[in-house]
């Protein structure tokens, strides 16, 4: 990614093909203890985070894509 645009998403990512090519995170949403992970990593570095809040927000009963989500995510 463009280094204008970099600064310009600051706190920002950038996808492509499924993978994150560019992350930036300021510095002081990292110190007030805010954790920025893409689910792969976030499921191996805090287990217990993923467990106690991956598909809380949205059951998946309450929604057919929800459920689809939650049966297929790897």
């Amino acid at each position: 990614m463009p280094e204008a645009e970099q600064k310009y998403l600051a706190g920002a990512g950038g996808q492509y093909d499924s993978l994150n090519v560019y992350h930036q995170i300021k510095e002081k949403r990292s110190s007030k203890g805010i954790i920025f992970e893409d689910m792969s990593q976030a499921v191996i570095k805090y287990p217990e985070l993923v467990k106690k809040h991956f598909m809380k927000l949205v059951p998946a009963h309450d929604h057919m894509f929800a459920a689809l989500h939650g049966a297929v995510w790897s």
